[in-house]
């Protein structure tokens, strides 16, 4: 089902067992996963399905860091999020991107790098990466170059190790931007509400539990809140806390303790 925020009385209140806030890959995947069960499912959208000035407006902001473009240049508000801007051209008139997993190096701790070391393999995650490259219709789970040699296509040989061949694949945006977007709209558990920007997580008072989610659109405010609630948030990236998500927990802390920990963002703007 889908629900445009903009025509919603500003005082609604929604009941939902699962609440995933952002409706890119990642979250179209989600609420993929759990449509056709016996649970409500709420889709939140800070955009529409077409580029619109105003609501990406709200992503604008500054990289402090490592050089990186500002937000308003990677991140796009509407349906399909990132997708929306994948710029690689693929074969038969498509646009896409390139797909490359994880490399087990990356999982394991190193001495020189703070903080380093998953508590998981990359074998332990193979597995999800083949179901992933379903879902993003990016080919099979494969990304030995023997298996892609043939007569006329063979890896380079170098001497020595410093030069090594390493294998892509490529997808098309399309599976999120389109497809996907007719399959939860027919979904009979998925509702999925466009601009619908989110703008706080409520919690009890000890700042333990998400009870519940406010969302705002560029011209009324809306309450929403539910049984459980995921924040998702795309592929690997540094963890955002809402900016006025401060009440929780004296001094604003709430929900940040933990090895995930990010600044605070201005009050004054929204994610």
């Amino acid at each position: 089902m889908l629900i445009d925020a903009r025509q919603m009385d500003g005082q609604n209140k929604l009941d939902t067992a699962l609440c995933i806030i952002g409706a890119g890959p990642a979250g179209i995947t989600l609420a993929r996963e759990f449509s056709g069960q016996d649970m409500p499912v709420l889709l939140l959208e800070s955009g529409g399905f077409a580029p619109d000035p105003q609501v990406q407006a709200l992503a604008d902001g500054t990289n402090e860091g490592e050089p990186y473009p500002p937000p308003i240049y990677m991140r796009e508000r509407q349906f399909g999020g990132t997708a929306n801007v994948w710029p690689i051209d693929l074969e038969n008139g498509h646009i896409g991107v390139r797909y490359v997993p994880l490399d087990p190096i990356d999982f394991e701790k190193r001495d020189w790098v703070p903080h380093s070391g998953w508590p998981i393999t990359r074998a332990e995650l193979d597995p999800f990466y083949e179901r992933a490259h379903e879902v993003a219709q990016t080919g099979p789970y494969r990304y030995d170059p023997a298996d892609w040699e043939e007569p006329g296509a063979k890896p380079i040989s170098f001497p020595g190790q410093r030069v090594t061949t390493q294998m892509f694949h490529f997808g098309p945006r399309e599976v999120f931007t389109h497809t996907y977007r007719r399959d939860l709209a027919q979904s009979p558990n998925v509702t999925l509400m466009t601009y619908a920007t989110a703008l706080e997580l409520e919690t009890d008072d000890l700042a333990q539990r998400v009870t519940g989610v406010r969302v705002g659109v560029l011209v009324v405010r809306a309450r929403r809140e539910q049984r459980a609630l995921r924040l998702l948030r795309q592929a690997v990236k540094k963890i955002r806390p809402f900016a006025l998500a401060q009440r929780g927990e004296p001094g604003g802390g709430g929900l940040r303790r933990g090895p995930c920990q990010s600044r605070s963002l201005p009050r004054r703007r929204p994610l």
